[in-house]
């Protein structure tokens, strides 16, 4: 090697280092800048998937507790068709007047607009006869149905759990409230009886009676005459 060779100078003047140094530092902060960047990119990203999270978990409570509504209607309206089925029976044996059938007429399809308005809405409630009305609502819980089959399960049975847990919740509430209640009418009873005036005493005040004599003593008495008059009659008579 030849040591003789000067050296290659990658810097000839000082301020050259020093636009050097100046450079990779604004590069740095650049690259600092950026990760700050990306980490609250990152942050939005994971609030933002949370409140879709939270969403679709609500969105999954309403559509059970929506889906557990609509069983409960169409069983009562099923309780509800086979009565009327009955009914319709004794009307077409002559049973019922015609304004009593009429009537009664009325009365289901004011409950089957309730069902609807609930299950669809205030939509086409006045242009459907009641029959359609129910094809809407039967429909309508189908859709419900397959919506709940599509989401994944774990989810569902997460919601579930929570919702069992509230119904349980409630529940125990409300047996503590009810055993409350009696608790403060057994108690509000007692305060009446004892700040009521007692009653007065009706009729003769009982006394305390003698007792009769007893039956050996009047034989004593009997046996002690019948003797004393033998006596007499030996010392008058003999």
């Amino acid at each position: 090697m030849d040591y003789d060779l000067e050296p290659e100078l990658y810097f000839k003047e000082p301020e050259e280092l020093l636009q050097v140094l100046t450079e990779l530092e604004e590069q740095n902060l650049t690259l600092v800048q950026y990760s700050q960047d990306i980490d609250e990119s990152l942050e939005d990203i994971n609030k933002r998937e949370k409140l879709i999270q939270d969403k679709i978990n609500s969105n999954i409570a309403f559509l059970l507790e929506h889906k557990e509504m609509l069983k409960a209607n169409c069983v009562r309206e099923e309780e509800k068709a086979a009565d009327l089925e009955l009914r319709s029976r004794l009307f077409s044996f002559g049973e019922f007047k015609s304004d009593a059938q009429e009537k009664l007429i009325e009365s289901l399809s004011k409950k089957i607009n309730q069902v609807y308005k609930v299950c669809i809405g205030d939509a086409d409630v006045g242009s459907l006869n009641p029959v359609q009305k129910l094809v809407k609502v039967e429909s309508r819980l189908v859709e419900l149905s397959d919506l709940i089959e599509s989401i994944p399960k774990e989810n569902v049975e997460t919601i579930e759990r929570i919702k069992q847990k509230e119904r349980r919740q409630k529940l125990r509430e409300d047996k503590m409230k009810e055993k409350q209640r009696h608790q403060e009418e057994r108690l509000k009873a007692a305060l009446e009886r004892a700040v009521a005036q007692p009653k007065k005493k009706l009729g003769r005040r009982l006394t305390y009676r003698s007792k009769p004599p007893s039956g050996n003593k009047h034989e004593l008495l009997l046996v002690k005459d019948t003797r004393t008059k033998s006596l007499e009659e030996e010392y008058f008579f003999t």
